[in-house]
């Protein structure tokens, strides 16, 4: 029973498991925004002369405009998962898996999209606050302080934004598994449905 309460944490910890720090934040999607993130704060503070502030709005801009619709999607296929699947499928998929930390497939899925959720909701609300530092139109007389919080906001908001974008696939993809998953349970039981009208047609015979 205690195992069994520990593998149902819930908030925060129960959504950050080991499985998911392997399967998203040591994943090649991380990789991929820490990489192009620091090229671009070595390329904006080293190399490149541009103005920085309309860049930055420009991100920002983009960033809300787009991502109240990526987190419907994401919010709207969580709820897909959750709330619609038939109580016997999802008793099939609870089985825990011990190579995966003793988490069920449902579990699994559920963790991906929390923590990508939680991952766009971020994004979101420091574009939102940086667009509201942004309207207040503050002014310095340091350059190179400037050019310095310039640079490392569009590397941060940079990473949040792209990683976000990443995780779009794992989502996808928890959707078509969650779709297969289902499809192979009713066709089970079809088929097991099948057999018994055969042994019972074979017995009246």
């Amino acid at each position: 029973m205690e195992d069994l309460k520990n593998n149902h944490k819930t908030s925060i910890k129960g959504i950050y498991t080991q499985y998911i720090h392997k399967k998203l934040f040591c994943s090649w999607g991380m990789k991929i925004s820490v990489i192009l993130s620091a090229l671009c704060f070595i390329l904006l503070f080293f190399f490149i002369e541009i103005d920085y502030y309309d860049i930055l709005a420009k991100i920002i801009s983009t960033n809300i405009s787009i991502f109240p619709d990526l987190l419907g999607f994401c919010v709207g296929g969580y709820a897909l998962i959750i709330g619609f699947g038939h109580k016997e499928m999802l008793q099939k998929m609870s089985s825990p898996n011990e190579e995966k930390s003793n988490m069920s497939f449902f579990q699994i899925m559920s963790s991906v999209f929390a923590v990508s959720i939680i991952i766009q909701i971020i994004t979101f609300l420091l574009s939102y606050l940086i667009s509201f530092v942004i309207n207040l139109d503050f002014t310095s007389t340091s350059e190179s302080l400037c050019k310095i919080i310039n640079t490392f906001t569009i590397s941060l908001i940079l990473f949040f934004s792209i990683y976000s974008i990443i995780l779009l696939y794992y989502m996808v993809i928890n959707i078509f598994n969650f779709g297969q998953s289902m499809h192979l349970c009713i066709r089970i039981d079809l088929l097991n449905k099948q057999k018994k009208e055969k042994k019972t047609k074979n017995k009246n015979k």
